[in-house]
């Protein structure tokens, strides 16, 4: 027997090593269990989700009907003069000017067209404000507010001769108003007859009860004496 025959039957006669025996590979078979109970997560997750957002939440998120309830106006906004005064009194000079006109279209009035002057005029729109006094001395000649301040509204243009006979007028109407007595000063002394503007202002600080300006009045009458 050739040298190596006997080692080939040799080599077959041997047993392979312990624990390194031949691995056989075989395919993997597909995990079905897993796989059905990943599909049946994930449609219960779908169906969640429809029955979240779906149009039977959006019925229980809905209010029921229910009447409706007219809006509040904003604190001063009204239809009455009152309102109008006191927006004004805060500066709020086109929201005044807003409500008088709309307060206008339903009832025409002097003491209406006096408030949009002074609106306009508080916008530094003198024409316009000068032409609602004007209105409003024509739906009222005895409205000595009106004529005060459309007195104002001319000084402030320049227009001073005009302005001295409105002051005057105001002043006819009524010979106790403070603030006519106290701008008609103003005008006197501005066209350099002080005399005069100190009776008016001394007149003034015997009506008017508003301190602040009594204060700047007599520091006035002392500047001037």
């Amino acid at each position: 027997m050739s040298i190596i025959l006997k080692a080939l039957r040799k080599a077959e006669g041997r047993k392979p090593p312990q624990g390194q025996g031949v691995f056989i590979s075989r395919p993997r078979r597909p995990a079905w269990g897993l796989l059905a109970a990943l599909v049946a997560t994930l449609v219960l997750v779908v169906a969640l989700l429809f029955y979240l957002l779906g149009p039977q939440a959006k019925r229980q998120e809905a209010p029921p009907p229910q009447e409706a309830t007219p809006v509040a106006p904003k604190q001063g906004l009204s239809v009455d003069t009152g309102g109008i005064e006191a927006l004004l009194r805060a500066g709020q000079y086109s929201q005044a000017e807003a409500l008088a006109r709309k307060a206008l279209q339903r009832t025409p009035g002097a003491e209406l067209y006096n408030l949009l002057g002074l609106a306009l005029k508080g916008q530094g729109r003198l024409k316009e404000a000068t032409e609602a006094y004007q209105r409003a001395l024509a739906l009222d000649a005895s409205f000595p507010e009106a004529a005060n301040n459309l007195a104002v509204a001319l000084e402030a243009q320049g227009r001073r001769k005009e302005a001295e006979e409105f002051y005057q007028e105001a002043l006819r109407l009524n010979p106790s108003y403070p603030e006519a007595h106290l701008n008609y000063a103003l005008l006197l002394e501005a066209t350099g007859r002080t005399a005069q503007a100190m009776e008016h202002y001394r007149t003034f600080l015997s009506l008017s009860d508003d301190e602040e300006l009594k204060a700047l009045v007599r520091a006035r009458l002392r500047y001037l004496r």
